[in-house]
């Protein structure tokens, strides 16, 4: 039912990854490009998805064998866990303290089948405060329901303009918004995002920190009610449908920024920051494999 300028359309896999009958269609070149799996080998890589914070345990047992060159285990459980349940302090604190148990134990099997162990956290979250009914804001400025196409996600509205004076109203208006910042697509340039067209918007709006838009076009309430009753992690959801933590906001915020702890004496840092673009060339580097030419990143450790 949706329109089709309002469908995302991007090629690349993103959290349909678990979806996927067969996994190793992960470790396949992106866009033709190589990829870190594709580099190493998809027969000497694997990725492991596990998204249940209460079967850490199975998890622990299967993976840190020492059977591949590269293993990356995404540990997707705690985002979900911190998405709905930010509210409550006390039993957010207990689901860090089991996700840091299960870290420190698949360090300690790791250590002891001599291989090399890398902590990675692509971002945070930050507790939301406020919630934003964005299409209202849209409403306000009184335009024809035709002029323009927004696809609205918890921190980020991408927005398509069909006329040129509707586009110019959007622009002002949400350009003096207080609940977020809108940014042409040109200038998503600076964030290394060069889009030839406007396949992917003519505008982009972020939340405000500690904001989120709701409703949006991940929520459906029936979907909502069988993830609430499905799966315990969102059992908040039954009685607050937005979420309590978030991120996807624009990157100079702190909730943004990730980090990389390589467990292992020996190396050092060639910066206080790097980016998620240096990620793949320093596993590469530390695999001692040769990273293709289409990886624009630098090496971080030395």
């Amino acid at each position: 039912t949706m329109p089709p300028r309002r469908r995302r359309r991007f090629d690349w896999l993103r959290f349909n990854i678990k979806q996927l009958d067969d996994v190793a269609k992960v470790l396949q070149p992106i866009n033709g490009m190589p990829s870190l799996y594709t580099v190493v080998g998809a027969r000497r890589s694997r990725y492991v998805y596990h998204d249940d914070f209460w079967d850490l345990d199975r998890l622990f047992d299967t993976v840190g064998n020492g059977d591949f060159t590269l293993e990356m285990v995404d540990v997707h459980c705690l985002d979900h866990l911190q998405h709905w349940n930010m509210a409550d302090r006390r039993r957010i604190g207990e689901f860090h303290q089991g996700v840091d148990e299960f870290v420190a134990a698949l360090h300690t099997k790791s250590l002891s089948r001599g291989l090399g162990f890398v902590v990675l956290s692509d971002h945070g979250m930050e507790p939301v405060h406020r919630v934003v009914d964005l299409r209202e804001e849209l409403r306000c400025l009184d335009l024809p329901v035709d002029a323009y196409d927004v696809f609205i996600e918890n921190s980020k509205a991408t927005l398509w303009f069909h006329d040129h004076d509707a586009g110019a109203r959007i622009v002002a208006g949400l350009g003096s918004s207080e609940v977020g910042t809108l940014v042409k697509r040109e200038e998503m340039r600076a964030y290394n995002l060069m889009f030839d067209d406007n396949r992917y918007g003519d505008a982009y709006f972020y939340a405000g920190l500690g904001h989120t838009f709701f409703p949006n076009d991940f929520h459906q309430p029936l979907a909502s009610l069988v993830k609430t009753v499905s799966d315990r992690q969102q059992r908040r959801r039954f009685r607050v449908p937005w979420h309590q933590a978030d991120h996807g906001y624009l990157p100079a915020n702190d909730c943004e920024i990730g980090f990389m702890v390589l467990a292992e004496d020996g190396y050092e840092a060639i910066d206080e920051f790097v980016a998620l673009i240096d990620i793949a060339p320093t596993l590469l580097d530390l695999l001692q494999l040769s990273r293709p030419d289409t990886m624009r990143g630098r090496v971080a450790l030395h």
